[in-house]
């Protein structure tokens, strides 16, 4: 993203458990993982973070350089492909369980998609007899777009799955990558056509199997709403660069303090230029670190299987003491305390 962009405060960030679908595969082959995670500049142990998010851009420089080094350029349809509903945030998945109908759950992956990737944005269209879902996501400029076109399009395939049965296949799939599709991809996908060099990614649905009913993907009963009120959901949709550079570095916590270099990285501007940003909030980034090892903190907290020294562990302290007198200069009480309220 240019500097201009990020005027706008846009700083795009993905669930890492996307990211940790293509760790899986790229394990399965040899691949020193945890060394090209540490090359791109991303936590190495995001593996163990599922529901944090991670910079957009850092995650395409660790997955195009895996491409480079293993020599294997459908890398986004094998991991993408591995894509199931049970990968979901858990108020995208709880959203899916209340909604009725093949329609009604598209529209609940449409309303909820940005707390996937806060870049993606879908909308559905009437085609003739057909329903287009077109999905539009943020690519960095020398990623290949098929490493974020799968996974999205799996999920939607997952979603229809639901009610047409585990083998349903959609009749066309475009894709904007105007790379040909690899043989073995071909014969997962059976008869769908699929277009490439298309103007938008984008899968066809036959109307008149939206109104089928879903017979539901069973164990998610939480409150929709209030999930969507937890500050995890709205910081991702937010606009606030300060509420979107404490999600994007919250995994680097228990690796000790992310430096401030790193976090320029992550918005895309300059260290001056995110100094001037964090002025204007009247804050410091040493102040934005200790609110973000807080807002962990309290999080975690409210795990009562948790003792005070594990989390203490997973916001950067190695001293208990260090971590309950940094939590009370934030907080106004000790962790103990804090969890008593809870």
């Amino acid at each position: 993203m240019t500097e201009e962009q990020q005027a706008g405060n846009v700083v795009a960030m993905v669930r890492a458990e996307y990211l940790i679908q293509f760790a899986n595969w790229l394990r399965g082959i040899g691949t020193p993982v945890d060394r090209e995670l540490a090359r791109a500049r991303l936590p190495t142990l995001i593996e163990e973070m599922p529901d944090e998010y991670v910079s957009l851009d850092l995650a395409f420089r660790f997955l195009m350089n895996c491409v480079r080094a293993e020599g294997v350029d459908d890398l986004g349809f094998e991991a993408g492909w591995g894509v199931m509903i049970d990968d979901f945030d858990p108020i995208m998945r709880n959203a899916l369980c209340l909604a009725p109908t093949v329609r009604a759950r598209l529209e609940c992956f449409i309303r909820f998609a940005s707390l996937e990737n806060n870049s993606l944005r879908c909308s559905l269209q009437p085609e003739g007899e057909m329903m287009r879902l077109c999905i539009h996501q943020y690519c960095p400029p020398g990623g290949d777009s098929r490493i974020s076109e799968w996974p999205a399009i799996k999920a939607v395939i997952e979603i229809c799955r639901g009610a047409m049965g585990p083998d349903w296949l959609p009749p066309e799939i475009c894709l904007q990558s105007s790379i040909k599709l690899h043989p073995g991809a071909q014969d997962r996908l059976g008869d769908t056509r699929v277009l490439i060099g298309q103007p938008i990614t984008s899968i066809l649905v036959p109307a008149r199997l939206l109104a089928t009913p879903v017979t539901g993907f069973g164990g998610f009963t939480s409150d929709v709403e209030t999930g969507l009120r937890s500050g995890r959901s709205l910081g991702v949709n937010g606009d606030g660069l300060v509420e979107l550079l404490i999600q994007a570095l919250s995994p680097y916590l228990v690796c000790g303090n992310p430096s401030i270099d790193l976090a320029a990285e992550i918005a895309g501007i300059s260290v001056r230029s995110l100094q001037r940003r964090l002025h204007q909030f009247q804050t410091t980034y040493s102040e934005l670190v200790d609110r973000i090892r807080f807002d962990r903190a309290a999080r975690l907290l409210r795990d009562p299987d948790l003792k005070i020294m594990d989390v203490a562990l997973a916001v950067g302290y190695d001293d208990a003491s260090n971590f309950a007198r940094a939590f009370r200069r934030i907080g106004g009480m000790s962790p103990r305390e804090f969890r008593l309220q809870q």
